[in-house]
């Protein structure tokens, strides 16, 4: 089993941490403001809610509500490491 896991790591390509500015429109949320960015950019990850969450914790943002059309979000994005050279 811990045999399993440590070769699942292993095959994971690598990944990079990145942050993106990200422009609120009006009639957004914060779910579509970080579906956009993970689009156009590519995150690994499989959860928007993940994604989500990392925003919410770098913008500073305890509830979605607080967010407004003009407002720029720093959105936390995984992203394949090779993806950063072809940018």
């Amino acid at each position: 089993d811990r045999r399993q896991r440590q070769m699942c790591i292993r095959d994971r390509p690598a990944t990079e941490k990145i942050v993106v500015p990200e422009r609120v429109y009006s009639g957004d949320t914060l779910n579509a403001v970080c579906s956009r960015a993970a689009i156009e950019h590519g995150d690994v990850r499989d959860d928007l809610r993940a994604i989500v969450y990392d925003t919410r914790l770098h913008n500073n943002l305890p509830d979605d509500d607080l967010i407004q059309p003009g407002d720029i979000i720093l959105v936390e994005l995984e992203v394949p490491a090779d993806a950063l050279g072809r940018r």
